[in-house]
């Protein structure tokens, strides 16, 4: 056995020691950002059941519009279009409030805009205004026709 190798594995044992000494699991990595250290990360609530039945019937939908693939992230559904995210339905946490689902609109309109201010389920409040990401409250299967509304705007957006 050479010597480097003998050694890296050496550093690599004394590496995982401290690592567990410092309350980390096995294999576990540290996050060494700068970024992720300043800033906190969003608040996931669990969802309920109900929100769940009416997450899954908007997505539903979503997925047959053209173009949109789906992947899961952070216990949300992440909506695709080209490649560009432009939403995110929970499947088990939601970010911010439990009956909030997320959105990305590049710009908004004047219309949109005005139709913002009008409705009182719309707001920026999920600690990631500076991405031009949008939360809407779900409270009854009412509000899925406005839901599927701003979607829709979103996906648009993401062209």
């Amino acid at each position: 056995m050479s010597g480097t190798s003998r050694n890296k594995r050496v550093r690599g044992k004394q590496k995982g020691k401290a690592q567990r000494a410092s309350g980390a699991k096995r294999g576990s990595r540290v996050a060494t950002s700068r970024a992720s250290a300043a800033r906190p990360r969003p608040k996931m609530a669990r969802i309920s059941d109900e929100m769940k039945y009416l997450c899954a019937m908007l997505g539903e939908e979503v997925r047959t519009w053209p173009g949109v693939t789906s992947k899961a992230m952070f216990g949300m559904l992440g909506y695709y279009r080209s490649g560009a995210v432009f939403a995110a339905l929970p499947v088990t946490r939601a970010i911010g409030s439990a009956n909030g689902i997320i959105f990305k609109l590049k710009a908004m309109s004047e219309a949109q805009t005005d139709r913002a201010s009008r409705d009182l389920r719309l707001g920026t409040g999920t600690n990631i205004k500076a991405q031009r990401w949008h939360s809407f409250e779900i409270h009854s299967e009412d509000d899925l026709r406005d839901a599927l509304w701003w979607l829709g705007q979103a996906y648009e957006s993401a062209r």
